[in-house]
């Protein structure tokens, strides 16, 4: 396929004392792929710093329907909450908190406006945006052996050849996860997140377009750098 290895994003450095309270806040757009990864590593991994992850899947005021700029304002809305308990509790604001929203790009031209305001609105707000292009399931592909064994066009586009089919990322990993994949069934078998694979996800997407620019117009993701920013690797 001719894919060349690009220069991760620019990794996030930690001062070895950070003060417990300290929050990594994950704001996610899906309904069960999302949730269950970041769940996963909250509770069964080891994280490089003592923070507490609250994991989002949508705004309850928004049930049965989800999109980017959704996601940004239930982070917007946890923001002022979280200044609010800093401020009575007299925390120092300098022990600041991360956000993070994590969104997918797909290709509606409905998604496209919309995830145009979302980074807009993350960008006034400083929020960190781990964006997949075309959607969460190619970061999970990513963990799997030889990404390079598929098509460029295939990923990208990811087709659904028919209205009851799957779409092609969503049918290889069902083909290749043990217990198969579906969003609605379980999610995925979270023995896929070892470290060795997660090692190798961070890696294989260095093949891809990196920046969240980039991810807005070609295949590519930006996950690794939030995972790398909350786990020990070594």
């Amino acid at each position: 396929m001719g894919f060349e290895y690009q220069e991760l994003s620019q990794r996030v450095e930690y001062e070895e004392s950070i003060e417990e309270h300290k929050f990594i806040i994950i704001a996610c757009e899906g309904e069960s792929t999302e949730p269950q990864y970041f769940n996963h590593i909250k509770e069964n991994m080891e994280t490089k710093i003592n923070i507490k992850m609250e994991i989002l899947n949508r705004d309850k005021a928004h049930q049965g329907s989800s999109s980017p700029t959704q996601v940004t304002q239930t982070l917007q809305s946890l923001t002022h909450e979280r200044l609010q308990e800093i401020k009575e509790k007299n925390l120092s604001l300098d022990s600041f908190d991360i956000y993070w929203i994590v969104i997918d790009r797909e290709t509606q031209e409905s998604k496209i406006r919309n995830l145009e305001k979302a980074l807009e609105i993350c960008k006034e707000e400083e929020y960190n945006v781990a964006l997949t292009n075309p959607n969460f399931e190619f970061w999970l592909l990513l963990h799997l052996e030889n990404i390079e064994q598929y098509n460029y066009e295939d990923l990208a586009k990811n087709r659904k050849p028919s209205k009851k089919a799957k779409r092609f990322i969503e049918k290889e990993l069902s083909q290749r996860l043990e217990g198969g994949y579906g969003k609605k069934k379980g999610g995925f078998n979270v023995n896929i997140m070892t470290i060795e694979n997660i090692k190798r996800a961070i890696e294989q997407e260095g093949l891809f377009a990196n920046s969240v620019e980039e991810i807005k117009y070609s295949l590519g993701s930006n996950v690794g750098r939030l995972v790398e920013e909350i786990l020990v690797l070594e």
